[in-house]
């Protein structure tokens, strides 16, 4: 099994969470109000998303929605 490093932002996270569809990896900075996308396929950051304070996230599978508590 090989590994790969994907390289996120710099700062203190809180929690990740994976979609199960897709392989999409989010990630929560609630110190800099925002929550990485991450594609782990492609191994790349391919969204932004501005919060006040992101916190807990989950993912519903069957909508594909993710919840994220600020």
């Amino acid at each position: 099994m090989s590994y790969s490093v994907i390289p996120l932002e710099k700062g203190e996270l809180r929690q990740t969470t994976v979609q199960p569809n897709s392989g999409m990896l989010y990630v929560s900075y609630p110190l800099s109000n925002f929550v990485l996308a991450v594609d782990t396929i492609s191994k790349s950051i391919v969204g932004k998303i501005k919060l006040e304070h992101p916190g807990n996230m989950a993912i519903n599978p069957s909508t594909n929605m993710l919840y994220v508590t600020s």
